[in-house]
């Protein structure tokens, strides 16, 4: 009931796939972009992180050639279509691999670090 008092921006879900579809149906204004087989994220529909992206570049005047981003999941694949530069960690999931311009190494073993010296930003 509190939580029902203020707005929910987003809700992180622990369900499986096969349950997506029935749960989902019972939410019409909102949308699922799972990261991980037992988690999703349940966000109002077409509201990602790609979104955030946008508003961020507009707010500090940044263009979008300027861009990179870093993920490693399903919730992460507008961020990285929205961005110059998409880079998939190297635990990253297939699909997100597919899409990404570059894999790094492993979010363990410095995958962030490798990738800029790769882009020459550090």
């Amino acid at each position: 009931e509190e939580t029902l008092q203020y707005d929910v921006l987003q809700v992180i879900a622990f369900f499986e796939k096969e349950q997506e579809s029935d749960i989902m149906a019972a939410l019409p204004g909102c949308d699922s972009t799972r990261w991980f087989p037992l988690f999703t994220d349940i966000v109002p529909r077409g509201s990602n992180k790609s979104v955030g992206i946008d508003k961020m570049l507009a707010h500090f005047n940044i263009l979008p050639e300027e861009t990179i981003a870093f993920g490693d999941g399903g919730n992460d694949v507008e961020m990285l279509e929205a961005v110059k530069y998409g880079i998939a960690m190297g635990n990253a999931n297939d699909n997100l691999k597919q899409i990404a311009d570059f894999i790094t190494l492993d979010v363990d073993n410095d995958g962030v670090a490798y990738a800029l010296k790769q882009y020459n930003v550090l």
